[in-house]
């Protein structure tokens, strides 16, 4: 009955400690602002810390540690040298190995509000005067909708189209993990040919063990659902006509319903 009663004691204490609120660090909010998590199309979910006591935007990794270390530049005019927004690798350019973002100061100097999207090189991608931004994802891309002002009157709505996309965290039927997609994985039983193909694409599959269904996705370089195909273990490959898809690089990914198991990049050529 003791030896019941310890294991019931232990049951107990494992599941509580499993449960438990956990404490992981602290950051100085003196000289700064912390936000997040954001989420990188290619380097994941990040801290962003704007320190505006040394103008650094500070990216950490979700364990603390440093992930990357940008110098804004300055601008005296500005109050704290203004504020950090829509941190991106992918929404301003199409370049990937940099990160941009979007400043929004407020000029005491000449009375007006400043957009700036900014490379982390420090480059000026793009200033606008007078106004803020807001950036959403469509069916059509990126979109930016700049709202122009001064510190009193508004005036209009101007939009623009981006050349990037803005990450999406989840995958169904209508996006995927663009950290999943937005490179080709290592799968010697996934694979498709000819590629590049202006025709018809044959790709070849195999499921794990114990797995009966899966799907067939295409996406768009944004990370956009195409189309998909249902498939199951009683075959090896897929026949896909290509016909109705502009000539372009798509992404396809074998998926079943709990992992992905591989993405692989196709060409269409017209």
């Amino acid at each position: 009955m003791k030896s019941l009663n310890l294991i019931l004691i232990l049951v107990i204490l494992s599941l509580s400690s499993k449960s438990q609120i956990v404490y992981e660090h602290s950051y100085n909010a003196i000289h700064g602002n912390l936000q997040g998590p954001i989420l990188l199309s290619h380097s994941g979910h990040k801290y962003q810390f704007y320190d505006n006591n040394t103008y650094q935007l500070i990216l950490y990794n979700l364990n603390h540690s440093i992930f990357r270390t940008i110098n804004v530049p300055f601008n005296p005019s500005y109050n704290y040298n203004g504020s950090i927004f829509y941190v991106s690798e992918t929404i301003f350019d199409t370049d990937s190995s940099n990160i941009e973002y979007v400043r929004l100061g407020a000029d005491s100097v000449a009375g007006i509000y400043r957009t700036e999207i900014i490379n982390e090189d420090g480059s000026f991608l793009m200033t606008l005067d007078s106004g803020a931004v807001q950036i959403a994802q469509t069916d059509s891309g990126a979109k930016m909708i700049f709202q122009a002002t001064d510190y009193s009157t508004f005036h209009r709505y101007d939009i623009y189209s981006l050349p990037g996309y803005i990450p999406t965290p989840c995958c169904n039927n209508n996006s995927i993990n663009t950290t999943l997609t937005k490179k080709e994985t290592q799968n010697n039983n996934f694979f498709g040919y000819p590629n590049p193909t202006n025709d018809f694409v044959k790709i070849d599959y195999k499921l794990p063990e114990n797995i009966t269904n899966g799907k067939i996705v295409f996406y768009n370089l944004a990370g956009q659902f195409i189309k998909q195909f249902n498939i199951d273990n009683n075959f090896d490959h897929l026949l896909i006509s290509t016909q109705d898809l502009s000539a372009g690089s798509y992404y396809y990914s074998l998926q079943t319903k709990n992992e992905i198991i591989g993405t692989k990049k196709l060409i269409v050529i017209k």
